[in-house]
C-alpha cells in the first residue's frame, strides 16, 4: 500500500492496469478467496481474479447499506448475496437463484455446512436456504439466544 491505497495488486507490470482499476480498489468492501485461489472483490460490483486480472461477474452492486457476502459449497460453487438476491457462480457462469433476500434484516453472513446446506445470517436472525425442484426458499429459524454471561 502507498498513501493508504493499493499500489499494484493484479500484475507484475501493471501501471496501466492499476490506473484502470484504481477506482475499484479504492472502494473495496470485502474480499473472498475461493478454493481455486481466485480472489473475489466486493466493490461497486463483484469481480473475480483470473490469472491475476479482475473479471466482471455480471453481478452489480446493491443499493443502500446491503452487504455482499460469499460462501463456497463442497461442490466448489460460490454463493454470493448481492443486490438483494442470491447468486451462484458455477462453471464460469453466474445465475440469480433467489431474487428477493430475507424479509427480516440485512444479510450479513453466508456459510455452507459439510452437507452443502446454505445458512444465511441476518441482523434479525438465522435462515436456512432450501432448494426444491422448482424454487429456492428461505426458512426463518428465528433469532439466536443472547449469550449467557
Amino acid at each position: 500500500m502507498r498513501h493508504g491505497r493499493f499500489n499494484c495488486l493484479f500484475s507484475q507490470n501493471s501501471d496501466t492496469l492499476c490506473c484502470k482499476f484504481r477506482q475499484l480498489l479504492d472502494s473495496v468492501k470485502g474480499l473472498f478467496q475461493d478454493s481455486s485461489g481466485a480472489l473475489w472483490i466486493n466493490a461497486s460490483s463483484i469481480s473475480r481474479t483470473d490469472h491475476g486480472r479482475p473479471v466482471p461477474t455480471g453481478i452489480g452492486g446493491s443499493a443502500g447499506n446491503s452487504w455482499h457476502v460469499f460462501a463456497e459449497d463442497p461442490r466448489h460453487r460460490l454463493r454470493i448475496a448481492a443486490g438483494g438476491g442470491l447468486h451462484v457462480f458455477e462453471n464460469g457462469h453466474t445465475r440469480l437463484v433467489l431474487k428477493d433476500g430475507p424479509p427480516h434484516g440485512t444479510l450479513l453472513a453466508l456459510a455452507t455446512d459439510p452437507d452443502g446446506t446454505l445458512w444465511a445470517g441476518t441482523s434479525q436472525g438465522l435462515y436456512r436456504v432450501r432448494k426444491s425442484a422448482t424454487a429456492v426458499t428461505l426458512e426463518y429459524l428465528g433469532q439466536a439466544a443472547p449469550p449467557v454471561l
